[in-house]
């Protein structure tokens, strides 16, 4: 039995390392393309996707400055020094190159490349990489941890019920609100809370978070303002609230876990590009038959109007809704309810106005002394010797994933 001479096999494995090579620039392409179909998150993974990039990027760029392929020529140099021990080559030598290697002009390579090249630049555009993708020891602890918990069935309603709501029917607002209620009053109304498995995102400072935590069996409780985190995680919370760093876009926890989720006016702080991933996301932790409890600001009212004055929120309140109006459309979620109502807003004075509003750590609310003076004098028109109410009006949207 012949031996094959070592640089044969060196030149062989060269050969496998360009194939792999190939096969990952181009195969990853089909991958990200079918995975932000199929919703598959890895291929959103920013280290594969900074990979993928540099590795068609070389290509073009060679191909351009009319550089050889380092894995080429090497090959070529250890085939060279083979044949001077005299082999007459080898099955996977043969194939290999066949299936890598044919003849084409030189300006046929670069033309495929550069507009293979630009095809992959545009995913980053289509389909955009996450930068928080949690890792795979984080989502299995959850998954094992939250297995450890009482699981609630939810009550199954079918996505295509007579009580689904339409795209056509949905509303971003009611000029004719009337319901003057605190948000909190309405969860045991519209939610079945005692049992369920909750997950909040955008937790802020964690004051519905802790009222949730009272009837459900666990809350996982989401935040990306990391300064916010701190204080939260540093807090006496109950046993059952846990308090980690994530965004709706990019959720670390496993598939259909959670009965509830839910994201008090929050929906509009995700980056607009992101929103339909965050609903995605949403669908994807929800059991079967699970909840969306999604509130957010109407962009009307006393307020708002002090508010838009610095901070101007109409563009991302009407992304959000679209992106609502989409995931019905698309049927990644069934609309149940919406339900409107105004929501009591006290300040004893501006400096409360200010410590509440102008200073929270999620938001950097930079005002000129000209622009706080006129701030202050739009609020002080409201001011009596209470102080001042205003009475926010809320959209509150509840969403159920078929089961």
């Amino acid at each position: 039995m012949s031996v094959i001479p070592p640089y044969q096999l060196l030149a062989d494995a060269v050969l496998f390392v360009h194939l792999a090579f190939v096969v990952f620039v181009v195969g990853g392409l089909v991958f990200i393309v079918v995975g932000s179909w199929r919703d598959w998150r890895w291929v959103r993974s920013l280290w594969f996707r900074l990979a993928h990039l540099a590795a068609i990027t070389v290509v073009v760029a060679q191909s351009w400055l009319g550089a050889a392929c380092p894995l080429t020529a090497i090959e070529m140099w250890l085939r060279a020094r083979a044949r001077e021990t005299t082999y007459s080559g080898s099955f996977i030598e043969y194939w290999l190159q066949n299936v890598l290697y044919f003849e084409a002009p030189g300006w046929v390579f670069t033309l495929v490349y550069t507009l293979f090249g630009l095809i992959v630049a545009a995913t980053w555009w289509s389909v955009p990489p996450r930068r928080n993708q949690p890792s795979l020891k984080k989502r299995f602890d959850f998954l094992f941890n939250n297995r450890r918990q009482t699981e609630l069935t939810c009550p199954v309603l079918p996505s295509n019920s007579n009580l689904d709501m339409t795209p056509n029917e949905m509303r971003i607002a009611d000029p004719d609100v009337s319901l003057v209620a605190d948000e909190k009053d309405l969860l045991n109304e519209l939610l079945t809370l005692p049992g369920a498995n909750v997950l909040e995102l955008g937790c802020g400072k964690a004051d519905k978070t802790r009222l949730l935590a009272q009837t459900a069996a666990s809350v996982l409780a989401l935040e990306v303002d990391t300064i916010q985190l701190a204080d939260n995680q540093a807090s006496d919370a109950p046993a059952n609230i846990r308090f980690e760093f994530g965004g709706a876009e990019a959720i670390p926890a496993a598939d259909a876990c959670f009965d509830i989720v839910m994201m008090f006016k929050s929906l509009h702080h995700v980056p607009t590009d992101l929103m339909d991933d965050a609903l995605t996301e949403i669908h994807r932790v929800l059991k079967p038959g699970g909840m969306a409890y999604i509130s957010e600001p109407v962009y009307a009212g006393e307020f708002n109007d002090i508010l838009r004055l610095f901070h101007d929120e109409k563009a991302v309140r009407d992304a959000a809704f679209a992106a609502e109006l989409k995931a019905v459309s698309t049927h990644k979620l069934s609309l149940l309810k919406q339900t409107f109502f105004l929501q009591p807003m006290h300040f004893a004075d501006f400096r409360q106005y200010e410590d509440r509003i102008l200073k929270v750590t999620h938001t950097d609310h930079s005002l000129s002394p000209e622009l706080i003076d006129t701030v202050r004098t739009k609020f002080n028109q409201h001011m009596t010797p209470e102080g001042v109410t205003f009475h926010m009006p809320i959209r509150v949207d509840l969403f159920t994933k078929a089961a």
